[in-house]
């Protein structure tokens, strides 16, 4: 089961169990930039992984970043599909609430 899809246990997709201590926002990114952090999903109750692109930034730009963090690998050595480098990460340990990537576009 993905992060933060309903019936999603703590410990299996890599939260913080005090994560419910902590007030969660929804993420927003300035003018010119795209932002990746867990927070609170626009309009909706839940919390997930939310991408938010800034005015002067396109939504193509923050799928791709998307498609980089959650789609799966085609491995060529072994002929299979390996975990996306998100649910990689989670599977070594590492906590994605506190997940925060910005970029941030050249003047």
């Amino acid at each position: 089961m993905g992060p933060g899809r309903p019936g999603a246990e703590a410990e299996d997709v890599g939260y913080s169990d005090d994560r419910s201590r902590r007030e969660v926002r929804t993420p927003t990114a300035k003018e010119g930039q795209l932002k990746v952090q867990y927070g609170k999903v626009p309009y909706e109750k839940s919390t997930d992984i939310v991408y938010a692109w800034g005015e002067g930034t396109s939504r193509s730009d923050i799928r791709l970043i998307h498609n980089m963090l959650t789609g799966e690998r085609y491995s060529v050595l072994t002929g299979e599909w390996e975990n996306s480098p998100l649910d990689e990460l989670i599977e070594r340990g590492y906590d994605i609430t506190t997940l925060k990537i910005t970029i941030e576009k050249k003047k």
